[in-house]
């Protein structure tokens, strides 16, 4: 057997043959040439699972033979894995998406108006933009087997697994849930049947139920500001008609969203306010408004609410004051900060 001393000394003479290559120089070489090798062993591993030839046994001799570490093999274990998880989606292996940079250097520098107007532009057009059907895109049958054996072999964890599956699918998992949500809130489909849809496509996706909460409250989040986003445009030119029957629709939609979570059954969403919209969290429902558009669009809304008799005397109703409590749950007021 050689020695580490025997293989140092032959190691360098070859990289001095070579060119008089420093020893990092001479390693890096030899793993550019060890690494496509390995790749092809993990390919082939793929290929062959389902017949029994491939083990981790073999792999781990390969990596030996080719001098690849630890560190470099789990790095490509998880690739592998991940190019496997597209493949039983029926997606292209390598995540195909367009690079919008404009790396062109001589192009003059823009100036802040320029770039706030584009920005602008992007937001009309990412908010008028349907939502992708992308219902289609599930898991073959017999993926669930396949990805197990994989994970097996390649030695991963099922913290890598699930992360990777994660990271191919939430955002087809994303796509159904909003547009469902949407239907639902539009009163095409009842909360019931919303949730279905929802949780089927989720074990479609193969997503774990551990990450469902986290996802749904941010599909909620998204589902019930994008009407108050068009609302607040409404109150900031004090359109007050507008404003009042746009916060009558996103009552309802909020009504709406807070069915279909209780076909869930998570106790975490019993106080459905104070889970969906707190103010100071920028992630939440309400939580872009500034403080000040909170306060204005109540206010439209409260001076909506009051009705004069034709005796001249000013009321309320019942109806009106319970909207205005679900309001200011909504826009995270207390019934102090509403009656200022």
């Amino acid at each position: 057997k050689e020695t580490d001393e025997a293989f140092t000394f032959e190691f360098l003479r070859v990289a001095k043959a070579l060119g008089g290559l420093s020893a990092n120089e001479a390693l890096d070489r030899a793993k550019d040439v060890a690494r496509p090798f390995y790749e092809r062993a993990l390919a082939s591993t793929r290929s062959k699972l389902e017949s029994g030839a491939v083990n981790s046994d073999m792999l781990r001799r390969a990596r030996i033979t080719l001098g690849i570490t630890d560190d470099e093999a789990k790095e490509m274990h998880v690739e592998s894995f991940a190019k496997e998880v597209r493949a039983q989606l029926g997606l292209p292996e390598e995540d195909e998406e367009e690079d919008d940079y404009d790396v062109n250097q001589d192009k003059r520098v823009e100036t802040v108006a320029e770039i706030e107007q584009k920005m602008k532009a992007m937001k009309e057009e990412a908010e008028n933009k349907a939502i992708a059907d992308t219902s289609s895109i599930k898991f073959e049958d017999g993926a669930f087997e396949q990805l197990s054996k994989l994970q097996e072999v390649l030695g991963l964890t099922d913290e890598d697994g699930d992360y990777e599956i994660a990271a191919a699918t939430t955002e087809y998992w994303r796509n159904t849930a909003l547009s469902t949500l949407e239907d639902a809130i539009a009163g095409t489909k009842d909360p019931a049947k919303a949730w279905s849809i929802i949780q089927s496509r989720q074990k479609e996706l193969f997503l774990k139920d551990s990450s469902m909460k986290e996802m749904m409250t941010s599909m909620v989040m998204q589902a019930l500001g994008r009407p108050l986003e068009k609302v607040n445009t409404f109150a900031r030119v004090n359109n007050a008609a507008a404003t009042y029957d746009g916060l009558i629709d996103a009552i309802a939609a909020k009504e709406t969203c807070k069915a279909v979570l209780a076909e869930a059954g998570w106790s975490e969403f019993e106080d459905f306010e104070k889970a969906c919209f707190d103010p100071f969290d920028r992630a939440s429902a309400c939580g872009f408004l500034t403080n000040q558009d909170r306060h204005n669009m109540y206010q439209i809304f409260f001076q909506r609410s009051v009705k004069t008799s034709d005796e001249g005397v000013k009321s309320i109703s019942d109806e009106a004051k319970a909207r205005m409590k679900e309001l200011r749950g909504m826009l995270g007021l207390s019934e102090e900060e509403g009656e200022n």
